[in-house]
């Protein structure tokens, strides 16, 4: 695969899915067909209204001629006309009704992955984005103008276009002690066991994390946190993929106890593993790095360190989550989006940011779809009063793993890793270079949506500072499993009696803020394109 800038320009749309415009004259054909008996099936009550094919009762779509006569089951008042007898009536009614379930389980089966319950792959990734109807985004951005990377996929032998946000600024060589050489991070690199250099390396996390963290912007601090971080994320899924039965049940217990508010190394049942190893050395940085300005404030060095390790926990339990698809003939892919949501872990960046430029630590729980109670949420939620600050944290989530399984996918497609949503469109039927776009159209489009989200932030910072983390919802985690329940319907307001100077200092923060995150996205792709991490 190679990657090559372009042109800047707006995000492409999404093509109409073409299932549905062949659907009803494939129904033309069925209708032609008559089962055995006297009762003619048509199809001309369906509806071109996709909702209406997949509606509550199947068979509401059909209908049925004969006056008077209508299929067992139907539930209308079956009157039988006087020349059919009993016996004739009762056969041609199980014919029929064999017939329909036939029909319907040929029809679910051939459509249940591109609906997957009422839902199409790009309807899926939308809804845990949270991003807003496709009118929402129409206007055209005038802050933030997309940048153009073209990628070569030389398994398909075919170019794609992937739109991604344009970079905040020229990442930074950083500080001198970020860089190896006997700094900071290179001596977290060489307190790591023998067996986790190499990996370490392939990590590249000073490649990245000045990328999503730059220089001048950011704390050296910050960044030390996220490269180690990243070090740790990198290992441990390495560590780990291998593991089965009790050697993964024992490693992830101990995994989990490694990031517990109280550590007790009694509890461990094997402390020297180097996963809990690497795992107890990223705890040690987190408790002992301040970022939150030259003057230490232990109240808000507390809020953010347990929002990271919740955030980290947050990631193990996809891990943990991911192992049964690794084995699953099938994959669903409302099953994977979530997962990719939480795996490609954009949220403790967003609390590193958050942290450093003076906002709240505290990231959604819109953004963690794994956790036991986001169904309630969601439900209770109403969507329209979310905060687009909150809504393009999500969105970034979605669209940062969607990267992921663009630029990893002709490495997955050679090792046979089913985790992609490129390779699960495949696994359901889908040409590879269909697949493909399919994932780039999708990704494109959040992006597309993504900035106009941003703008709007930028241009009312006002009314975010008064809203600025509304969701409203907060959660909270339990201390050994990182599950995460609801507890209130009040979100997090801010006080509109801030001081002006106050105002001023917030609302230029969340500008940045809001600047920054955007570029994630950009520094994640660039990074993912050139790393050997990544290379097939």
């Amino acid at each position: 695969m190679s990657v090559t800038p372009a042109t800047a320009g707006p995000g492409p749309q999404i093509p109409d899915n073409k299932f549905y415009h062949g659907l009803q004259r494939s129904f033309s054909v069925i209708s032609s067909k008559k089962p055995k008996g006297d009762i003619i099936v048509t199809a001309s009550a369906i509806s071109e209204n996709r909702t209406s094919i997949m509606g509550s009762t199947f068979e509401s779509a059909f209908e049925f001629p004969s006056e008077g006569y209508y299929p067992f089951g139907s539930g209308r008042t079956t009157k039988r006309p006087k020349y059919v007898t009993d016996q004739q009536q009762l056969k041609s009614e199980r014919k029929t009704k064999s017939w329909i379930a036939s029909f319907k389980s040929r029809f679910f089966r051939d459509t249940k992955f591109k609906f997957g319950s009422d839902k199409t792959f790009e309807k899926i990734c939308f809804e845990l984005a949270h991003a807003d109807s496709e009118e929402v985004g129409k206007e055209a951005c005038q802050i933030f103008d997309p940048v153009e990377l073209d990628l070569k996929i030389n398994t398909i032998g075919r170019k794609y276009t992937l739109v991604v946000p344009p970079p905040l600024g020229a990442a930074g060589q950083g500080d001198e002690e970020e860089q190896g050489s006997g700094g900071s991070c290179d001596q977290f690199i060489g307190s790591l066991p023998e067996s986790c250099r190499n990996v370490s390396e392939k990590a590249s996390p000073l490649g990245l994390v000045p990328k999503l963290l730059p220089h001048g912007i950011i704390s050296k601090e910050a960044r030390y946190v996220g490269s180690c971080f990243w070090i740790w994320l990198c290992i441990v899924d390495d560590l780990t993929e291998n593991l089965v039965g009790k050697a993964w049940d024992d490693c992830e217990r101990d995994l989990f106890l490694a990031f517990a508010r109280n550590v007790d190394e009694s509890l461990f049942h094997d402390k020297d593993h180097d996963a809990v190893r690497v795992s107890l050395a990223l705890r040690n940085v987190i408790h002992s790095t301040n970022i939150c300005g030259a003057i230490v404030d232990s109240r808000k060095e507390i809020e953010w360190r347990q929002s990271f390790l919740d955030a980290v926990c947050e990631v193990l339990v996809a891990f943990r989550k991911e192992r049964p698809l690794l084995s699953s003939d099938t994959i669903a892919m409302d099953d994977w989006m979530r997962l990719r949501a939480i795996t490609i872990s954009v949220r403790p960046f967003l609390i590193l940011a958050r942290t450093d430029l003076g906002l709240s630590p505290a990231v959604s729980a819109l953004g963690n779809p794994l956790s036991p109670g986001y169904e309630y949420i969601i439900a209770s939620n109403d969507d329209t009063k979310v905060s687009c600050l909150r809504k393009v944290e999500c969105m970034l989530q979605l669209i940062m793993g969607l990267q992921n399984d663009i630029l990893g996918w002709e490495k997955d497609f050679k090792q046979k890793n089913p985790l992609s949503a490129i390779q699960v469109l495949i696994a359901n039927g889908s040409k590879h270079s269909s697949a493909m776009g399919r994932v780039v159209n999708a990704h494109n489009e959040l992006v597309r949506r993504c900035i106009q989200h941003a703008q709007l932030v930028c241009d009312d910072p006002d009314e975010i500072l008064d809203r600025l983390d509304y969701d409203g919802i907060e959660y909270m985690a339990t201390e050994t499993k990182g599950s995460f329940i609801r507890t209130s319907m009040f979100g997090i307001f801010r006080q509109n009696s801030l001081r002006s100077s106050q105002r001023r200092t917030d609302k230029e923060n969340i500008r940045t803020y809001v600047r920054l995150i955007l570029g994630f996205a950009n520094g994640m792709a660039n990074w993912m394109a050139v790393s050997k991490r990544y290379a097939s």
